[in-house]
């Protein structure tokens, strides 16, 4: 009896051993097809591009049409000390703070080795922050006519935004928030003239009970729009609380703006748009549009500009990437950036959004492709393309540069 148990236990391991190598086999022929298809699907993508880029850049067609647009840039900094803000690695090297330090002297007291690590390293001068500009300008130029309004986050202080502004041709239009980020990283609009007339602006602060730490200003602005500037829309800037926090930090954002939305519109004639870098997944549990600025409950519940898209154009919505942001660490799309709108411009009356108009903003010079080269990964020597060039921050060669981890995201406004 003992025999038999014995050789049946065996036999059941060997099954279990023989079953797992079967299981690592398929899971190792799923990443290597995968790795082919994304092959596939950028050379399909910069073929589309190739052919198809004229139509898919948005064009004003006529004076009643507005483009919005949104991009986080990654981290645009000037290259001068912004007192109180941990902008260290954004300085040249050998910098004298008021203090008397120099710029290697706090990076030395980042605790992240790798934070710690670029701070010493990166040489911030002038030429590398112009050339970070011209990444930015063709970034917003493959949008298509310049946005009428364009929504920025990462973006350091009113210097440097006047900078971006005139690289851009918006001149003097513009506006950044001064948040109590500890990065001093802010979010700004730039806007037309010729397009919209600013008739007012306001920084909301996310601060307790909603959220717990320092983190980027909501920026409002109320433009009148129209040929004869006779329609009211407000724009709200956002950057919620990074992945780093729990999910109730952007909850406690996503209740910020709906508050607002709320006050906004019990004026009937104005129309709303949010848009920017909500850093929100959506599979979080809560999940602060699938509960908040979805929710059914609310009466002025937001429309999403992509969902409506994708669901209505799939052919098109499927030559672009599925999402704005690529992170390698989950090797996965994500829904960061996004462009949602008050019902009122969605419902066929009035001021309406273009249905066929949502871009991820994506040509082939801002796509690259990632190999994983990390034998404990199962996805060791896996290709995933196309994903967006990120920025290198220690090259003055525009080839190499790359732009952002995020793709910009733009659509049409269509007016009265």
């Amino acid at each position: 009896m003992l025999i038999n148990q014995e050789r049946q236990s065996r036999i059941g391991s060997s099954l279990y051993y023989l079953a797992s190598l079967f299981f690592l086999l398929l899971l190792a022929g799923i990443i290597a097809s995968c790795a082919t298809q994304a092959l596939a699907s950028q050379n399909s993508l910069a073929a589309w591009w190739s052919d198809n880029g004229g139509t898919l850049r948005l064009k004003r067609q006529n004076p009643n049409e507005l483009i919005v647009a949104s991009y986080n840039v990654l981290n645009l900094f000037d290259n001068e000390y912004d007192p109180g803000k941990e902008d260290h690695t954004f300085l040249p090297l050998g910098y004298v703070l008021p203090n008397g330090q120099k710029k290697e002297q706090m990076c030395e007291g980042i605790l992240h080795p790798a934070y710690k690590k670029e701070c010493l390293e990166i040489d911030w001068t002038a030429d590398r922050l112009r050339l970070k500009l011209k990444q930015i300008h063709f970034a917003i130029g493959a949008v298509g006519d310049l946005p009428d309004i364009l929504g920025v986050q990462e973006i350091e202080n009113e210097k440097v935004a006047a900078m971006l502004a005139k690289e851009l041709g918006y001149g003097d239009s513009f506006v950044i928030t001064d948040s109590p980020d500890e990065r001093g990283i802010d979010v700004a609009i730039f806007y037309r003239k010729e397009a919209v007339t600013l008739e007012g602006t306001e920084s909301i602060r996310l601060a307790a009970p909603y959220v717990d730490e320092p983190t980027r200003d909501i920026l409002k602005a109320n433009f009148r729009v129209g040929q004869k500037r006779d329609q009211m829309l407000t724009v709200y800037v956002n950057h919620w609380p990074s992945q780093s926090s729990p999910s109730s930090q952007r909850m406690g954002a996503a209740n910020v703006l709906k508050k607002d939305i709320d006050k906004t519109l019990k004026d009937s004639k104005t129309h709303v748009i949010a848009l920017g870098d909500f850093n929100t997944l959506n599979n979080e549990i809560p999940n602060a549009f699938y509960n908040v600025i979805y929710a059914p409950e609310w009466n002025n519940r937001l429309a999403d500009a992509q969902l409506l898209f994708s669901t209505e154009h799939p052919a098109i919505a499927g030559q672009m990437p599925p999402d704005s942001y690529w992170w390698n660490g989950n090797k996965q799309w994500s829904k960061l950036d996004r462009i949602v709108l008050s019902q009122n411009l969605v419902d066929g009356k009035g001021i309406e959004l273009d249905r066929t108009s949502f871009r991820i903003v994506s040509p082939p010079e801002m796509l690259t492709r990632y190999e994983v080269d990390d034998p404990h990964s199962y996805f060791d020597g896996a290709v995933f393309e196309p994903v967006p060039k990120h920025y290198d921050f220690y090259t003055l060669d525009a080839d190499d540069a790359g732009f952002s981890d995020h793709l910009p995201v733009a659509a049409k406004i269509q007016l009265n």
